[in-house]
């Protein structure tokens, strides 16, 4: 059985989480970045023989809407998979749920699911540095453990909690601007997934649109002339001090 690795990772955590857990399984492997918008323009056509590694960062207990849109739009075939849903240290809600029914009404069944953290992508003191090393760890038993599963020809689906959400996911109202430190280097309209920063004009403030706030051009400025247009510094600093507080462990369903 091969390996077919889809992801969407704004700020590259989801990658990590999705490629560990790949790594544990050790069945070839084939990639599919859907960070980058040129490879979401393209049909995902799934082998029978193909394990699917389906992972995606948590935002407001959902997977992001352009997750979803590809998923229901433009995936197809294939039969076995595994979820990922990376959280911020609060909570991952639906997330797996959102993934696991919409993937069911494709005839393909979870045979594992994991919710794993990440750094925030509003804080740095959310979550810090992770997945860190004894995150990776876990990550990688887990994936060994799906290959022993297939291995023994079990084939049996996972429950896990959460509800199938119902309606569209909330698209952030909020979009990220520039300050007077910028220098017009391009970089975060280059790490824009959804191409809401003009590469003519990096510059200029996010399209409001296509912004979704995901904060890659945010951590990805090295002059920190990105910011967001609506100011959010009380939810963060609620964020550090109530709703995210201590270490969340890594959760698996096998």
């Amino acid at each position: 059985m091969n390996t077919k690795l889809i992801y969407f990772s704004p700020t590259n955590t989801t990658k990590r989480v999705v490629k560990e857990i790949a790594r544990g399984v050790k069945f070839p492997i084939d990639e599919l970045d859907l960070t980058n918008p040129n490879i979401r323009k393209e049909d995902i056509i799934l082998d029978n023989k193909e394990l699917a590694i389906i992972g995606a960062p948590v935002y407001g207990g959902r997977i992001p809407k352009v997750v979803r849109e590809i998923l229901v739009n433009k995936l197809s075939g294939g039969k076995y998979a595994i979820i990922v849903a990376v959280y911020g240290n609060r909570a991952y809600d639906d997330a797996l749920a959102e993934m696991k029914d919409i993937l069911n009404k494709k005839g393909i069944k979870v045979l594992a699911a994991v919710a794993a953290i990440g750094e925030h992508s509003y804080s740095k003191r959310v979550a810090t540095d992770r997945p860190d090393k004894l995150d990776l760890e876990k990550l990688c038993k887990f994936g060994e453990q799906v290959r022993r599963k297939i291995n023994q020809n079990n084939y049996k689906e996972v429950s896990m909690p959460g509800k199938t959400p119902k309606g569209e996911s909330k698209i952030s109202s909020n979009y990220s601007i520039t300050n007077d430190l910028c220098t017009s280097c391009g970089i975060c309209a280059n790490v824009c997934p959804m191409e809401a920063i003009p590469k003519e004009d990096p510059s200029s403030d996010a399209i409001i649109d296509k912004c979704i706030m995901c904060c890659a051009c945010i951590r990805a400025c090295p002059e920190n002339a990105r910011e967001p247009k609506r100011d959010i510094s009380g939810f963060i600093e609620k964020l550090e001090n109530e709703i995210a507080v201590g270490r969340k462990e890594i959760e698996k369903f096998i």
